[in-house]
């Protein structure tokens, strides 16, 4: 108890962070950012250092100060013409941008109890908190949301950094099973993902029940995430229902929108799906509600908060047997998991779900089951972690 009459002493994080301005509304990682750091407590005090334009922006606490870093036009407007060696001239940019920043408070005689990254995938944020750890001698967090999607030499090279933190946060034993396969030896500590209920409700508000599509997916438009394997059950299912239409949201690479629109062309499947591009939250959401049915055929999850917004928005989900769901989503009855990989089983089942109305059997059901996934008890778990207090909130200590 403070006795003194002094105003406590405050614990002061410093976060790294870099986002693609085109996805971060609808990225997984980047909304847990978000969500997160939505719920400052009173005893913490956060510097984010964040590239412009900062996802932070709707963040209103008192305890977040926000400096971001920007890069020259040039690079969006060459994006779309070499998107790859634009985003690794970008990462670098980022890089330095970050140690800049880092060395410049050092020198105003700045001080942080931990350097958090919360994406730490993103190679920019990761190889700046390193230094930032030496620069400031504090405690460096890492939250790993996924690590699969880059090469297995990339892999390697990435959980020899995790290795030099003080502990990496991550969401699933899954997931901690693949960084450990992949050689990170640093303690690592489980905290999952939530859901923003009151928003969903919010957006979701005043639906007539009206369905404007068949289906809708949600996601990077990728390999990764599955969108042609995607496209290729749909146009199976259209055999059967002609009419059927599709609605998907997310970003795509240049190189992938083309091969994209090649294979839907190859179909004949233009007028049955529809291309949203990257959307605003409440618009996601309610598109999401005029649909009948979520398609997610992504091979690579670190913990899936997609099909958890369309059960919460009564739909019924047809997603790939991960392990991760093991964890989540797959005892509720409204998830459909078929064998990985399996298009013929994705589209009947996806069928099976359309003929007859049948999707309507779950409406109450994936909204009740998700009333358990809840930002504040992530967010709370993820701050004793940051804090250095004991883990009690949601998460536990993963073996080493």
């Amino acid at each position: 108890m403070n006795t003194s009459g002094a105003t406590p002493r405050k614990t002061r994080i410093l976060a790294l962070l870099w986002h693609s301005p085109y996805e971060f509304i609808v990225a997984g990682g980047f909304r847990r950012t978000q969500e997160i750091l939505k719920r400052i407590p009173d005893d913490v005090q956060i510097y984010a250092i964040d590239s412009s334009p900062t996802m932070l922006a709707e963040t209103t606490s008192g305890n977040l100060k926000v400096v971001e870093y920007g890069f020259p036009q040039s690079i969006r407007r060459l994006d779309k013409k070499c998107f790859v060696q634009m985003r690794l001239v970008e990462w670098a940019l980022a890089m330095m941008s970050i140690i800049y920043i880092c060395f410049r408070l050092k020198i105003g005689g700045e001080q942080f109890d931990s350097i958090y990254v919360p994406s730490s995938e993103i190679i920019p944020a990761l190889v700046a908190g390193l230094i930032a750890k030496s620069l400031f001698g504090a405690r460096l967090i890492l939250c790993n949301t996924n690590i699969e999607f880059y090469p297995h030499s990339v892999r390697r090279f990435l959980a020899y950094l995790h290795s030099m933190s003080d502990q990496v946060i991550t969401l699933s034993s899954d997931l901690e099973q693949s960084l450990r396969r992949n050689g990170v030896k640093a303690p690592i500590v489980l905290n999952t993902v939530g859901l923003d209920l009151d928003l969903i409700t919010r957006s979701i508000s005043g639906s007539d029940n009206r369905k404007s599509y068949e289906a809708v997916f949600v996601g990077r438009h990728d390999q990764g995430k599955g969108i042609f394997d995607l496209v290729k059950a749909w146009g199976k299912l259209t055999e059967s229902l002609p009419e059927a239409r599709l609605v998907t949201i997310g970003i795509s690479t240049p190189d992938y929108a083309k091969r994209l629109e090649r294979l839907i062309a190859e179909l004949g499947l233009g007028k049955r799906i529809i291309l949203s591009g990257v959307v605003d939250e409440v618009t996601k959401l309610r598109i999401i509600k005029e649909s009948k049915v979520c398609l997610f055929p992504s091979y690579i999850e670190g913990w899936g908060i997609v099909p958890q917004e369309a059960l919460a928005c009564g739909l019924p989900v047809v997603v790939y047997d991960l392990p991760v769901y093991r964890e989540n989503i797959k005892p509720c009855e409204s998830v459909f998991a078929v064998p990985v990989g399996d298009i013929e089983a994705f589209a009947m089942k996806a069928l099976e779900l359309l003929s007859n109305e049948l999707y309507n059997r779950y409406e109450e059901v994936g909204p009740e089951f998700v009333r358990r996934f809840d930002w504040a008890g992530v967010a709370s778990a993820e701050f004793e972690i940051l804090t250095g207090g004991s883990h009690k909130a949601q998460g536990v200590v993963a073996d080493e």
